[in-house]
């Protein structure tokens, strides 16, 4: 509905397996986000099919996800950073520090709150009541199993993960808030131009696409996109 009303292309892969994931890392725990992963060389794949086969404005390609996707979406920012004018992980961020190509900042926008079942937003495995529904690696093991010092994916809390994509993007070390609605805090850094980080922080925020308070994350995600055009 939005990309009919806005006029963009809206593309919707799925994660393969019956509870649908995307494989985000490769093999490791410590989360190795090498383009020798399948499904990060698949969007690459399908964004020059699309480039072949559609009238894309090759500056204006975004990746954003929910979860999961979320993740997938910080890592292909990770790994593709000249492709992505701006990414949108919802309820899921994901920061690889070193194992990052930092030769072009990807502006990011993020939604999250403190309520989340799945991802903690302020970090620790034991911060996660539903962790059941974690993912398992491709070696099989469950990360909700993994010590909390060896654990990368909820180790870290979300403004922590966030803080790390504004230091990669060069921006200032500390972001200023201010209310964007009751109850929403919008964090936001000073940053170089075209390398914009901002986090929503929703009270109430739950692990969904609208955090479970009724959230516009489409349209808010879409605004920052469209503010990161070149």
């Amino acid at each position: 509905e939005a990309a009919d009303q806005e006029g963009f292309i809206a593309v919707l892969p799925q994660g393969r397996g019956d509870v649908q994931r995307w494989l985000f890392e490769l093999d490791e725990v410590d989360i190795d986000v090498s383009t020798a992963n399948p499904d990060i060389a698949l969007v690459g794949d399908l964004i020059e099919h699309l480039r072949e086969s559609l009238n894309v404005d090759t500056e204006r390609i975004y990746a954003a996800g929910f979860s999961n996707g979320g993740w997938m979406a910080s890592a292909v920012a990770c790994v593709m950073p000249e492709t992505f004018a701006a990414v949108a992980p919802v309820a899921g961020i994901m920061d690889f520090g070193d194992a990052c190509d930092s030769s072009s900042p990807v502006p990011l926008v993020t939604f999250h709150g403190p309520a989340d079942q799945f991802e903690p937003f302020v970090g620790g495995v034991e911060n996660a009541p539903l962790r059941g529904g974690l993912p398992t690696d491709l070696e099989g093991s469950s990360y909700d199993e993994l010590p909390v010092s060896e654990n990368l994916i909820l180790e870290a809390g979300v403004s922590d993960k966030v803080d790390m994509v504004a230091e990669r993007n060069g921006c200032d070390d500390e972001p200023t808030s201010s209310s964007h609605a009751d109850g929403v805090t919008l964090w936001a850094y000073e940053c170089p131009t075209s390398g914009d980080v901002v986090l929503y922080e929703v009270a109430d925020g739950r692990h969904s696409w609208d955090l479970g308070t009724g959230l516009d994350t489409t349209a808010l995600l879409w605004s920052f996109f469209e503010s990161q055009a070149p």
